[in-house]
């Protein structure tokens, strides 16, 4: 959505000038380096596991949001909420990789992991592109929003998830 559809969204939608796209990803940036600058100012988090997947039901409702919003100060937030929220669910997933996997297989695993979230990019960006010409920009992000949102739901429902320190 980010890659595909927020540039749409800002640029050919609303019409804004291209400032304003450029505000809005670097409040994204801005709220990634609020969100690493607090998980790295403490040593220990508890709830792990509800903090990761937290950040990523809070992108995917700042997502949800941005198809009904106009104003431009409003979507440059809800942009920064979303980089917050990605960033503490990064951040939790790698530090929980380092520290669960055995380093005789850490290289191993984090080049899976790095192949199944960067290899799938080129299709998942032709997949949002189409979906967004078949049944529209807003629908697409609204559709692909609440997919995010209801996937955290089901993860959620997972004891071990939510107990995961």
């Amino acid at each position: 959505i980010i890659v595909v559809l927020i540039p749409w969204l800002f640029n050919v939608h609303h019409h804004f000038e291209a400032y304003v796209y450029g505000l809005g990803m670097a409040f994204s940036g801005g709220g990634a380096v609020i969100a690493a600058l607090i998980f790295g100012g403490k040593e220990l988090w508890h709830k792990r596991g509800l903090l990761a997947y937290g950040g990523v039901l809070m992108s995917g409702i700042a997502l949800l949001i941005m198809p009904f919003i106009s104003w431009a100060p409003a979507l440059i937030f809800l942009m920064a909420i979303e980089g917050f929220g990605m960033m503490i669910f990064g951040l939790i997933w790698e530090t929980s990789l380092q520290e669960l996997v055995p380093e005789e297989a850490f290289g191993r695993v984090a080049s899976l992991d790095m192949l199944g979230s960067f290899a799938l990019l080129p299709l998942g960006y032709v997949v949002v592109g189409w979906l967004a010409t078949v049944i529209g920009g807003e629908i697409t992000i609204i559709t692909l929003a609440s997919l995010v949102i209801l996937t955290i739901g089901i993860a959620l429902s997972v004891p071990s998830i939510r107990r995961f320190n």
